[in-house]
């Protein structure tokens, strides 16, 4: 009965979630932040190696034992693993090198641009 009813609780809150977002886009003209877009697929694949040994630190340095102090720890675990993903994301995507390794390419340059939308975007060009 429990994991039918996570089961059930996970598909509402992605339905949830992707209603709530289809509003924001739609009614409230809330844009989308291109650079979290692009490091989500990142943070994904990376979450599993880094979320480990950061719990394991986190849970060394606060010694949770109450419920409070748990999702306190949870929480900072959490934060914690967000912006090393993101930091990491951020220092790959500004260096051309740490691209070229990440997409298996070598390129001579690269320039910003500003797209229809007003984005900057870096695009990398001439493949060596």
């Amino acid at each position: 009965v429990y994991t039918a009813l996570k089961c059930l609780n996970i598909i509402c809150g992605l339905f949830f979630a992707f209603n709530l977002a289809v509003y924001l886009i739609e009614e409230r003209n809330v844009k989308a932040n291109s650079f979290l877009a692009a490091s989500s697929f990142f943070i994904y694949a990376g979450h599993p190696l880094f979320l480990p040994p950061v719990q394991k630190a986190v849970f060394t340095l606060l010694h949770p034992l109450s419920e409070p102090m748990l999702i306190l720890a949870l929480a900072v675990t959490f934060v914690v693993t967000l912006a090393m993903l993101v930091g990491a994301f951020y220092i790959a995507n500004k260096s051309w090198l740490l691209t070229g390794l990440f997409i298996g390419r070598h390129y001579s340059g690269k320039r910003r641009i500003v797209l229809e939308s007003g984005i900057t975007d870096t695009v990398y060009y001439k493949k060596i």
